[in-house]
């Protein structure tokens, strides 16, 4: 099976164990003190109250799923998959947490944080756009490639990817939940935009009355 074919079935076929390499899906104990999170995780915002209810969960039933992780230099191991699960462990209390090592590259690393962001229900649009980016710049293809590899449209693909347009502050203010994905699509090409997006936010604008304001700033850029 070919990595292509791999992204499109998801990350257990990417973290599927190769010939010759991590023979075993054996669990393993590690000390969560050696577990380090992943530099190039494209996730950067975990909501507080998911953390607290998971650490909850797990101080009542366990972690049911594994951490993947692949192991580094000095006794040390890196998060492929599962940082939200090793954060909530950390606030369960937990010294010890379930592990699952598996050898990967760099490459194959980055794919599998990507695929697992792609997958959760609750991933913000930014970073979902990030998590495309980060895809087709790895693996060197079209948004319409990715596209049918994940099963989404191309004008999903592309509509997203260009959230990416849009200043940080904006793209923060999606992150945070201040502004819906419409708003922000209507922001993108517009002068002075960030200050257009707080003037959204402090009076509550609908994506309908954004979209009145900002058609003719798109009108005259035709």
């Amino acid at each position: 099976m070919n990595k292509d074919n791999k992204l499109g079935m998801g990350l257990g076929a990417l973290l599927s164990t190769p010939s010759g390499k991590n023979k075993t899906n054996e669990v393993q104990k590690i000390n969560i003190s050696q577990i380090q999170t992943n530099p190039t995780q494209p996730r950067r915002k975990f909501k507080e109250n998911d953390l607290n209810e998971l650490a909850t969960s797990i101080k009542n039933q366990g972690l049911l799923q594994p951490i993947i992780v692949r192991s580094i230099e000095n006794q040390q191991y890196q998060i492929i998959a599962g940082e939200r699960r090793w954060r909530a462990s950390q606030l369960a209390g937990l010294h010890e947490v379930d592990c699952v090592v598996r050898d990967l590259e760099d490459t194959e690393v980055l794919e599998a944080a990507l695929i697992e962001n792609i997958q959760r229900e609750d991933l913000n649009v930014i970073e979902e756009a990030n998590a495309y980016k980060g895809l087709i710049q790895i693996k060197k293809i079209t948004n319409e490639n990715l596209a049918k590899t994940l099963g989404k449209s191309a004008s999903h693909i592309s509509n997203i990817l260009r959230l990416l347009e849009l200043e940080k502050g904006i793209q923060d203010m999606v992150i945070d939940g201040d502004l819906s994905m419409g708003h922000a699509r209507a922001l993108i090409g517009v002068p002075d935009a960030f200050l257009k997006a707080k003037e959204i936010v402090k009076k509550k604008l609908s994506v309908r009355e954004v979209e009145k304001i900002t058609s003719k700033f798109k009108k005259n850029k035709k």
